[in-house]
């Protein structure tokens, strides 16, 4: 968040409140950051979508169910995906099928932590290496195809991490990284909810961007709310029920991504404020070097931006609340003697917490906070990140030192009141930018997170195995490094 100072995110983006008419006089405070690139007419372009207030309805709903899809399966296969590990580790430990119980010893658990903290670092790869390249598709070709590649290769995933843990006997667990590989198909979930955010923001415009923003993300956390318990459910039936049902949910988004329009926007109109290319036009580029350095100078542009600097440090630092989510439930199950299943209600209560943050304290927080401190857009969604990643420190410290289940839940719900840094964030960004290029910066807001994962989840996982190795208090030991990092954010002023 935001104090009231001088200079680092310059630009504002329209709130809902704001009259058509003066959606254009907020350019004007804006410095460019991408100027308009003429483009020559290509064929083989995907045809644009005819934005109208009348088709712009039926496009949201088609997005809402993208995102169901995606965010069920992500939320749905979290704790059987922990579950599958531990069982695969704790049968080869005992060299056959044990009670659950029994998997909660020191061996099993850190060896359980080893696997998942690689199995993060692995994950990240594919987006670090491609989410560049799916972003210029994205931009150039189309939307749809990158989704469908993306899902493709995550059921590819999920299949491979079933057939590694139900084969425990001939199979050593740490075979189960190779599912990493299949990433590369689709640059993985990160490339997908980029492409569905570049998605939303082409069927708005800038009066409804935020409403369609809030839309879409609410129905992913209605999604992820029921998820866990859906898992929960299934895994009381069989380890392999929840991957079933994740695998046929994103199935289902195929049919959609066929029938729906193409949502890439036609780029023959200038569009102020947008970042300034010194390089001739993309569709005149005709050499893999040349689109290469066309590419990269978009991001080196970015890069070079004090506002988007700013922007991406809040964004990288806030990331680190997936990590903090990773070993949440392993650390409650251990710390509390739970089964795995029955820590799925934490998720449920991060879910729960944050439909009501973005439903309904998010808004009316920004429309009162503007009335108060007269601030501008930007410096309210600015202050709205700083204060988020404030109550992602001091819930993840209270998590750390949480040695009742009623003060961890008090701890869990102030820690997922933090979540609105980054949708704050990505909403002051938007607008810097040509609606042609979105799909690259969210590629980059891609990187950004994967980076924090990449970082992150090796050393909160060894975290919590040093945290398991000297027991009592110190168990808490990965949250309290979660603290710092959440409140290491510099002080960065408008």
């Amino acid at each position: 968040m935001a104090q009231h100072t001088h200079t680092s995110i310059q630009g504002r983006v329209p709130d809902d409140t704001e009259h058509e008419d003066t959606a254009d006089e907020g350019v004007t405070d804006r410095e460019p950051l991408l100027h308009d690139v003429q483009r020559d007419e290509d064929e083989n372009h995907p045809k644009p979508w005819e934005s109208s207030r009348k088709s712009r309805i039926p496009m949201i709903v088609y997005l809402i169910f993208l995102m169901v899809s995606l965010e069920f399966e992500e939320s749905v296969q979290a704790v059987p995906t922990v579950r599958l590990y531990e069982s695969a580790i704790c049968q080869q430990y005992y060299h056959g099928p044990v009670e659950e119980s029994r998997c909660k010893t020191r061996p099993i658990q850190q060896k359980l932590a080893q696997i998942r903290g690689w199995q993060g670092l692995f994950d990240a790869l594919p987006t670090l290496i491609l989410s560049i390249p799916f972003g210029y598709m994205s931009d150039r070709k189309g939307r749809r195809l990158i989704l469908f590649l993306s899902e493709l290769g995550e059921i590819c995933c999920l299949g491979w991490i079933l057939m590694t843990c139900l084969l425990w006997e001939k199979v050593p667990i740490y075979v189960v990284w190779i599912n990493s590989l299949f990433r590369l198909i689709g640059g993985g979930p990160n490339v997908s909810f980029a492409t569905l955010l570049a998605m939303a923001a082409d069927v708005s415009t800038p009066q409804t961007r935020s409403r369609t923003f809030y839309i879409v993300f609410c129905s992913m956390l209605c999604v992820g709310a029921a998820g866990p318990r859906i898992a929960s459910v299934a895994l009381e039936h069989s380890l392999w029920l929840p991957y079933l049902f994740c695998a046929v949910g994103l199935a289902a988004s195929f049919p959609v991504l066929y029938w729906m329009p193409e949502t890439l926007p036609d780029t023959s109109t200038k569009q102020p404020g947008s970042l300034e290319l010194s390089i001739s036009a993309e569709d005149s580029e005709t050499t893999l070097k040349d689109k290469i350095t066309s590419v990269l100078h978009v991001y080196q542009l970015v890069l070079k931006d004090r506002r988007m600097l700013a922007a991406l440090t809040c964004v990288f630092l806030a990331q680190f609340r997936t990590v903090g989510i990773d070993i949440l439930l392993p650390y409650a199950s251990f710390k509390f003697n739970w089964p795995l299943s029955k820590t799925a209600v934490l998720i449920t209560v991060i879910y729960s917490v944050n439909i009501a943050v973005f439903l309904v304290i998010l808004p009316f927080g920004a429309i009162g906070l503007k009335r108060i401190t007269a601030l501008p857009t930007t410096g309210v969604d600015l202050l709205i990140a700083r204060c988020s990643l404030g109550l992602l420190a001091s819930g993840a410290f209270v998590i750390g030192i949480a040695n009742t289940v009623g003060l961890m839940f008090v701890g869990l719900s102030i820690f997922a009141a933090g979540f609105g840094a980054r949708i704050s964030m990505v909403s002051v960004m938007t607008d810097f930018f040509r609606k042609d290029y979105r799909a690259r910066v969210y590629a980059l807001l891609s990187i950004i997170e994967e980076l924090t994962r990449l970082i992150g989840t090796p050393l909160i996982q060894t975290a919590w195995a040093r945290g398991i190795e000297w027991g009592g208090d110190l168990l808490g030991f990965p949250f309290w490094i979660l603290a710092v990092s959440f409140k290491s954010y510099p002080h960065i002023t408008e």
